[in-house]
């Protein structure tokens, strides 16, 4: 009965912004707030680890990773290429200041934009706030990348797929309610169409 399942995630969590210990994390993000819905704090998740209940005990549920156990997350290692891996990982732990800063920045404004909203206010120059704070981390993520070429090539993740993805995540991250997270979330399927086949292997492993 205390047997962890065999696809249960075995990091502790919640992960923290520098998290990279294991080979297959994808970040994802969550914003706890209060009651009155302000923002408390970025919590960081990944992509491939979704809720299930654990089997025979009605209520009871753990953090699964849809890889699978041990052996079908190292399958996943392989397929991708571990040293492909370690530089993703690299570009990633560079990366999450410029993404921090943004997520901080769209949760204060996203506050703001809800207790307009509540106030029956208007909320329209808060709502083009957060569409101009979106476009200038694009332009600064672009920047950045710009400066990267070689970690972006030895990651097998070409600029323009990158700033695709990129531009998904903001767009999304704009438009969703403070506060509230997919449980699994999935990029649409004309984007992941779009991409490389270097970089759907990586987003898009089923």
């Amino acid at each position: 009965m205390n047997e962890r399942p065999s696809d249960a995630c075995p990091y502790p969590k919640p992960f923290t912004a520098e998290f990279n210990d294991c080979p297959t994390y994808q970040t994802r993000h969550a914003i706890v707030v209060d009651s009155n819905d302000r923002p408390l704090r970025t919590i960081w998740s990944c992509r491939h680890m979704e809720t299930k209940q654990i089997p025979g005990r009605s209520g009871h549920y753990y953090g699964a990773c849809q890889l699978g156990d041990a052996r079908g997350r190292q399958a996943w290692v392989q397929r991708i290429g571990p040293d492909r891996i370690r530089n993703i990982q690299k570009l990633r732990l560079q990366v999450m200041p410029l993404a921090q800063g943004l997520v901080d920045d769209l949760a204060a404004l996203k506050s703001r934009h809800l207790a307009a909203i509540r106030a029956n206010g208007d909320a329209t120059e808060i709502l083009m706030l957060m569409k101009q704070r979106g476009r200038r981390y694009l332009e600064e993520f672009e920047a950045f990348l710009s400066e990267r070429d070689e970690l972006l090539q030895l990651a097998g993740m070409p600029i323009a797929a990158v700033m695709q993805l990129a531009r998904q995540w903001v767009e999304e991250f704009v438009s969703e309610t403070l506060g509230r997270s997919r449980s699994v979330q999935l990029l649409p399927d004309d984007l992941v169409a779009s991409l490389p086949d270097s970089v759907r292997v990586f987003y898009a492993p089923n």
